[in-house]
């Protein structure tokens, strides 16, 4: 049985059109609309360091020797669905991991809180914001087949339109 779909994006860091000032900084949300609300998240790839966070004065409160992970997954945001997240180079990079015979078709993205949305002629989008010109790829989709990553095939199963 071949592997799970992923569909990988990645969100290129902004890039000034002009001095940024403090005042002038906004802030831009990509939401996954309609999805699992409350997913299950798992650490993936630990790294070596752990982070300690003690907040207010309550003892009961701190917490030490939290560890961290290079990634993190989230679990069914849509049925049968898991959010990758990475910070990759430097760049938010997520892939969604669509499981054998699970629909693609409930996914949809949202941005709030930017200008707005435009779409290049390579299919990636683009928004610019408080000076700046934040870009999100387009889509890259292949297929893991005996764990390694593939192009899935051109052939009608993948070439017609999937959702409606």
């Amino acid at each position: 049985m071949h592997g799970p779909l992923s569909v990988n994006m990645t969100t290129r860091p902004p890039r000034p059109a002009a001095p940024v000032s403090p005042a002038s900084e906004a802030l831009l949300h990509l939401s996954l609309v309609g999805g699992n609300s409350r997913p299950r998240a798992t650490g993936l790839d630990r790294l070596s360091g752990v982070s300690n966070y003690f907040i207010g004065a309550d003892p009961r409160r701190w917490r030490t020797n939290v560890p961290a992970y290079a990634r993190v997954a989230y679990h069914d945001v849509y049925p049968g669905v898991d959010a990758i997240y990475d910070s990759a180079r430097g760049v938010l990079e997520y892939d969604l991991v669509v499981a054998p015979r699970a629909s693609v078709c409930d996914v949809r993205l949202a941005l709030d809180g930017g200008g707005t949305p435009m779409l290049t002629a390579r299919g990636d989008l683009t928004v610019r914001m408080a000076g700046s010109l934040i870009e999100q790829r387009a889509p890259h989709v292949y297929q893991t087949i005996f764990l390694r990553p593939a192009e899935p095939s051109r052939d009608s199963r993948t070439t017609e339109k999937v959702c409606s």
